[in-house]
């Protein structure tokens, strides 16, 4: 049974619908952090930190929140008011009260001078907090970089040894059954060719003949028909495969959807040519 890939469009509607949905729970803006996090390539922690970070930019932008340096100006401003009230309330004498109204002028001007220099730490937390989040934006770019790179070479590394094998098998098989084993040894060696184009020979060593080693793995394959997902359908066994072949997920073996039928053609046509050999 096979299923066919979803395109980008129902990909990027998932997304978005995932997307909506946490918006609601999270709320709209750590919704919204969240997927720039996520789009950001941030993972785990990273998006944890990035949410936190926008989110108390947000909160001092709406002076929802003050910033912790903020708040210890305010506090020590509190605490030199109510010791200037104190000095001012003390005073006796026919000049009390010309006292009381000079501490309350100086209490306003040191209030204003600490409310200017509490909104600046605000600024000064924000800025800092966007830098921070453009720095984690920067580590989640070159992580997707890498991750992109990884993936590559790993297409590159399995599309190298398949390209090899299925080469070398196919043109045995085929070579053989066209011209026996002098056919086989020619089509083993043109598809040892074509699996050049894939996997590049300037990068390997010690090159040596490969086709017995095909033809032992054709021979430890059969193709099979089976009943899988309330369907019937063909291929070959996984177990029945080299292990550097098969991925396992949750101990179930799988191999890439298609290459199953590949093989049990090829297997098919490896049982005929050892009938025509006499083997």
């Amino acid at each position: 049974m096979s299923f066919g890939l979803p395109t980008q469009e129902a990909i990027d509607s998932l997304k978005e619908t995932y997307r909506a949905q946490r918006r609601e729970r999270l709320g709209e803006s750590q919704g919204r952090l969240t997927s720039r996090a996520e789009d950001a390539g941030l993972r785990g922690p990273q998006i944890d930190q990035f949410v936190g970070l926008g989110e108390e930019a947000r909160k001092l932008r709406s002076r929802e929140m003050r910033s912790q340096a903020a708040r210890d100006i305010m506090q020590q401003q509190r605490e030199l008011a109510g010791a200037q009230r104190g000095v001012a309330a003390a005073g006796r004498g026919p000049f009390a009260g010309a006292g009381q109204q000079a501490a309350q002028r100086a209490i306003g001007a040191s209030g204003a001078q600490a409310a200017a220099q509490a909104g600046a730490a605000d600024q000064a937390r924000i800025r800092q907090a966007d830098e921070m989040m453009q720095d984690l934006q920067a580590q989640g770019a070159i992580q997707q970089y890498q991750e992109e790179q990884a993936r590559k070479a790993a297409k590159e590394e399995r599309g190298g040894l398949l390209g090899s094998f299925l080469g070398s098998a196919a043109g045995a098989v085929l070579g053989g059954i066209a011209g026996g084993p002098t056919g086989a040894v020619a089509g083993g060696q043109f598809g040892g060719q074509f699996g050049q184009m894939v996997s590049d020979e300037d990068m390997k060593s010690n090159v040596k003949d490969g086709n017995p080693r095909a033809r032992s793995m054709l021979d430890a394959l059969s193709a099979k028909e089976y009943d899988i997902d309330g369907e019937r359908d063909y291929g070959v066994m996984a177990q029945d495969m080299p292990e550097d072949m098969v991925s396992e997920v949750n101990g179930v073996k799988t191999i890439p959807e298609g290459f199953g039928k590949l093989l049990a053609g090829m297997a098919n046509l490896n049982d005929r040519l050892k009938k025509l050999e006499g083997k």
